[in-house]
């Protein structure tokens, strides 16, 4: 839905790229921009210190407005984009060849309202009454109030919440894979040295004997595909995209079930060990 529409912009400019951006607005000026009463047709984008503003754009305040709240319905607003985003918009107007004065000036289109979420910041003063400012937010300005944590539960309760179970996922697939995998290497390893595991038998050693030398080469398997895994991960981590937290609690429970599945991975050549006659080693 078009709230406000620059449709004298595309008959005076050429449109060669379009930037869809963040508007950091006061709780009157959302309920304004609602009811239709903002305009955009003399306003223009000012690249200044690494940010972007948003200059000239006029929202008529409602007559509703709450009486303590001094609306200025020109004033400067600042525009939210990713750090890269600027970066990007810097340099293209700059290889442009543009003159400073073109450069700085950046014309905002269309203003539209989807299904986001519309969110003013408010920063309380020492010795606020948290609770009371929120009240009044809700009686007056029939807005929704979370505190920082509120907010931060509803995120880990939703999205983050689903990115964290398709991870978590993601982590128990590979770990059963990477057992799977060492328990055919163990049990491939155990196959090759049978004549030599019949000899202990033969010479008198006890099957506790046999069960530790392939415990003990499971686990070897088992920590070294572990070690090799953490440093890939603390070193391809940095690269991604986005921040990627790995709690140490979490660490080191992959660490013990990956031991555990050491020890179920050798499960199936310990049991082939035990049924090999000594006789084996006789060539029989």
């Amino acid at each position: 839905m078009s709230i406000a529409d620059n449709k004298k912009a595309f008959h005076d400019y050429f449109i060669e790229e379009r930037y869809e951006a963040g508007l950091a607005l006061e709780g009157w000026e959302v309920k304004a921009m609602r009811a239709g009463r903002a305009q955009i047709k003399e306003a223009y984008v000012v690249l200044k210190r690494g940010e972007v503003f948003l200059i000239g754009a006029h929202i008529t305040p409602l007559l509703s407005a709450s009486t303590h709240v001094h609306p200025d319905p020109v004033r400067t607003r600042k525009l939210l984009l990713h750090a890269s985003e600027i970066s990007k918009l810097i340099g293209k107007v700059e290889r442009a060849g543009y003159t400073p004065e073109q450069a700085s000036r950046l014309l905002p289109l269309l203003a539209s309202s989807g299904d986001t979420v519309n969110a003013v910041l408010v920063n309380l003063a020492p010795g606020a009454d948290a609770e009371r400012v929120a009240q009044h937010v809700r009686d007056w300005l029939y807005f929704n109030v979370f505190t920082s944590d509120e907010e931060r539960a509803l995120m880990l309760e939703g999205k983050l919440a689903r990115m964290s179970a398709v991870l978590g996922l993601f982590r128990a697939l590979l770990i059963i894979v990477s057992i799977v995998i060492i328990a055919l290497i163990v049990y491939v390893l155990t196959i090759e040295k049978i004549r030599s595991i019949a000899t202990l038998k033969l010479i008198g050693a006890s099957n506790w004997v046999i069960v530790r030398l392939i415990m003990e080469q499971s686990m070897a398997l088992t920590l070294a595909s572990f070690a090799v895994a953490y440093g890939l991960r603390e070193l391809i981590a940095p690269g991604f995209p986005r921040t990627l937290a790995f709690l140490a609690q979490e660490t080191a429970i992959t660490f013990a079930v990956m031991l555990a599945g050491g020890v179920v991975a050798s499960g199936i050549a310990v049991w082939h060990a035990l049924r090999t006659p000594p006789q084996m080693a006789l060539g029989g």
